[in-house]
């Protein structure tokens, strides 16, 4: 698989049939996956936060998840990447999971009745669908740990072959990586806000704003109080790591050819 290193995160440069394949693989191998979906905002977090960049760099599958992130590589690598919005990818899982009878689970969502909502949301739009869901805890950073296994058996209880929680970063992709072991399922996905899209709560930017990559701007217009703080990191503070970041490789491009010769 080709690997792509931004400001320290590691991350799979493939197209959506290519996750699919690889996903199906992790159906079928016998163990427990975790996939994350990188975005501009990670990587600023995972500066700052070294065991959320070490969860990121151990995924077994990560995604490019946030245009910034092909401009990045660009910038930095001279190399254009694939970049699978997180949402279109669930959505595809759906159907490959209503194809092939497996079934899928919600974790979390903010209000609390999201999780809900998008399963039966996706259970009108996929009918043989096979999905349940758990809103999760009302605030994860001070819930207590028996909640979380009243959790974790309500899910082994369903047995399902995927699970998506969105419990926001770092804490749905820490969340995961601490629970796996107990956990009966597959492949497990950290999914921040796709409930809301999918249940039409929150909109996708115009189709002609997704391919300039200014899909922030429509998030930043029509959910203003929320996103603020996070497009700042993403548009503001991403951007700024990444020039640096260049400037460093060059420094060290011109050092190596000086002692060259």
């Amino acid at each position: 698989m080709s690997k792509v290193e931004i400001l320290g995160v590691y991350i799979d440069d493939l197209n959506t049939q290519e996750i699919l394949e690889r996903i199906e693989g992790f159906l079928i191998d016998g163990k427990k996956h975790q996939v994350v979906t990188v975005n501009p905002e990670f990587v600023v977090l995972s500066q700052k936060n070294e065991e959320f960049k070490k969860v990121l760099n151990k995924a077994d599958l990560a995604i490019v998840d946030g245009v910034g992130m092909v401009f990045a590589s660009i910038i930095i690598h001279q190399k254009k990447i694939n970049r699978v919005p997180g949402t279109d990818l669930l959505l595809k899982i759906a159907k490959l999971c209503e194809d092939k009878n497996y079934k899928m689970y919600f974790l979390g969502g903010n209000p609390s009745w999201v999780s809900a909502k998008a399963a039966n949301t996706l259970g009108r739009r996929f009918p043989h669908l096979l999905v349940a869901s758990h809103p999760g805890p009302r605030n994860i950073s001070k819930s207590h740990k028996m909640e979380h296994a009243c959790i974790k058996a309500t899910i082994n209880k369903f047995k399902p072959d995927f699970l998506f929680v969105a419990y926001g970063a770092p804490h749905q992709d820490l969340w995961i990586i601490k629970n796996l072991p107990e956990l009966d399922i597959k492949v497990a996905m950290g999914i921040g806000g796709a409930f809301n899209y999918i249940i039409g709560r929150s909109s996708r930017a115009p189709a002609i704003l997704r391919r300039v990559g200014l899909e922030w701007l429509w998030r930043l217009f029509t959910e203003p109080r929320y996103r603020w703080r996070r497009i700042a990191n993403a548009v503001v503070v991403f951007p700024w790591l990444v020039i640096l970041e260049k400037v460093k490789v060059q420094k060290s491009k011109i050092r190596g050819r000086i002692i060259d010769d």
